[in-house]
């Protein structure tokens, strides 16, 4: 029986020490690519809208909903909260489950862009980050770090 309970503690621990291993490894990857992003220059009249870090870009599409905490964290802080709002709506919009898609529009609606001045950014970063609040736990769990779509 002793040995039992050495071998249960054994496989707890190792299951343990491989989620919070995981976890670290998603943190890490995601908060760098999230300070690469937003620490990049505002974006001027040509730019595409798109971050000229692509490795920055494909860890958080990668990292998927555990990318989404990190986003609108760094959505009021960012030297470019415009690229910064494109990258959390794209990954929010592919993440949703079936019962939020109808938000979208109201999403969209709230989406930085290149022309709104600081009390339009400042809106717009409220209404998305109390839109996460409300919403968070339905779109990501925060435990489930095996899996970059929890709605599904």
């Amino acid at each position: 029986m002793k040995n039992l309970l050495k071998v249960v503690a054994f496989l707890a621990a190792l299951g343990l020490m491989g989620w919070v291993g995981m976890y670290l490894h998603w943190h890490f990857r995601i908060g760098g690519a999230v300070r690469t992003l937003a620490n990049q220059p505002p974006l001027v009249g040509g730019d595409a809208g798109f971050s000229t870090s692509g490795e920055a870009n494909e860890i958080l599409m990668s990292g998927g909903c555990r990318s989404l905490s990190y986003l609108i964290g760094a959505l009021d802080k960012a030297n470019n909260s415009q690229l910064v709002c494109d990258m959390y709506l794209r990954i929010l919009i592919s993440s949703l489950p079936a019962d939020l898609k109808g938000q979208v529009p109201t999403l969209e609606e709230n989406r930085i862009t290149l022309g709104d001045n600081g009390e339009i950014r400042r809106r717009k970063t409220e209404a998305l980050q109390t839109w996460w609040q409300a919403n968070e736990s339905r779109v990501h769990q925060s435990w489930n770090v095996w899996s970059s779509k929890c709605a599904e």
